[in-house]
């Protein structure tokens, strides 16, 4: 479930994206967790005002931390 105000986490290995999002929701944050970018600007597209804080890896697959950050600034 998606909180407004809730921290974003994009990291392609799942076994990582599974450890940090359960550290933060374990400090009782509110935490989405997404494994593909492209799926996540898709969705950030028309939910840019649910998210205060993004966390990204930078090597991903589909695109790079730098190209990821372009897109979101595109959105917002």
């Amino acid at each position: 479930m998606i909180f407004p105000q809730s921290i974003a986490i994009v990291e392609d290995k799942e076994d990582i994206l599974t450890l940090f999002t359960e550290i933060i929701r374990q400090n009782g944050y509110p935490v989405v967790g997404y494994a593909n970018p492209i799926s996540f600007v898709r969705y950030l597209r028309t939910h840019q005002d649910k998210f205060v804080l993004i966390l990204i890896d930078y090597k991903m697959p589909q695109m790079t931390g730098l190209e990821f950050i372009k897109k979101i600034r595109e959105i917002d």
